[in-house]
């Protein structure tokens, strides 16, 4: 895939979703100044192919709609905004990370732990995130967690 066609897309619903038209991208970021969509020919691939900066942001949900991409496409996303882990932010483009709300994970686990948690809405991720637990698990994942990208395939809901 050389070139790519990239739309406005919709804020919902969260996730990639497939339609008969192509493939909408959205993702929910409190903090973020900057969302890039990085698009992997193949698992292996040591640093994505295409590179899309997302630039629709709607209600804090970065959205691009891509006609060209198909069920099976390799993606993850690349969040800018700000380093700051005692306010909880944690923005930084050079790492590669998995869509929060993907359907499906491909290729090999990391060796170091890995939690995937599914969530019904973002009011249900925000509760959590708000809650003493996730910032306790935070504590202990902040200094031990070792991040790896992954390669996501959107599914058609």
């Amino acid at each position: 895939m050389t070139t790519i066609h990239v739309w406005k897309g919709q804020p919902y619903p969260l996730g990639a979703t497939v339609t008969p038209e192509g493939t909408n991208f959205s993702l929910f970021s409190e903090n973020a100044t900057g969302v890039d969509l990085c698009l992997f020919d193949t698992l292996d691939a040591p640093q994505e192919n295409i590179r899309i900066p997302i630039t629709e942001q709607t209600d804090q949900v970065w959205h691009v709609f891509l006609p060209d991409v198909r069920p099976g496409q390799l993606y993850g996303y690349r969040v800018h905004g700000p380093w700051d882990p005692a306010a909880g932010h944690r923005c930084n483009p050079a790492k590669l990370l998995l869509d929060p709300y993907v359907t499906a994970v491909e290729g090999e686990a990391p060796k170091s732990r890995v939690v995937l948690q599914a969530w019904d809405s973002v009011e249900s991720i925000q509760a959590w995130r708000n809650s003493p637990q996730y910032k306790e698990a935070r504590k202990i994942g902040d200094k031990y967690a070792k991040f790896r990208a992954f390669a996501v395939e959107g599914v058609p809901q």
